[in-house]
């Protein structure tokens, strides 16, 4: 009876998604390329956000701290910068803003959206939990909080010894 030992509610946004996750590639704002062999065999955060949405800035200080926390154990996050509908494309926008939250973690461009409508991305701000297998495992829509990544992370694990 493992179901009863596992809480069976989601962290607030949260909801469990499956599938083969998208191929995450492009090129960093920084500079540079990303892509599979980045995040190969780890698990993978995808936080797709723009620099004039408020509840993204509101949720980058817990990324920033989560990452910092989780890089360790092979946890691997990666930032989306999103454009299209009301959010516009900035890269220099972006780029202040990277800097002005201390963020630490790859980020990639997206001006076409194409990575968006891969990872059916509804709005902002909006999280991927991928297993190390490549598999879609959680969803996360609105701003991430406190100690949600890490619930998400110990439910991916737990579901790997089955």
């Amino acid at each position: 009876m493992a179901a009863c030992s596992e809480p069976t509610t989601l962290p607030s946004g949260a909801v469990a998604v499956s599938g083969p996750a998208p191929h995450v590639s492009g090129s960093l704002i920084e500079g540079g390329r990303f892509g599979s062999v980045d995040y190969r065999g780890r698990t993978l955060v995808v936080n797709f956000f723009n620099p004039f949405c408020a509840p993204c800035a509101e949720e980058q200080p817990v990324l920033e701290r989560d990452w910092r926390r989780l890089r360790a154990r092979g946890v691997l996050f990666v930032g989306i910068h999103y454009v299209g509908g009301q959010w516009p494309r900035s890269v220099s926008a972006a780029r202040s803003y990277l800097k002005r939250m201390g963020v630490t973690y790859p980020v990639l461009e997206d001006p076409e959206s194409s990575l968006a409508r891969a990872f059916a991305i509804q709005g902002l701000p909006s999280s991927v939990v991928v297993d190390r297998r490549g598999r879609l495992r959680f969803r996360i829509l609105g701003r991430v909080r406190p100690g949600e990544v890490e619930d998400l992370l110990a439910r991916v694990r737990e579901s790997a010894k089955d």
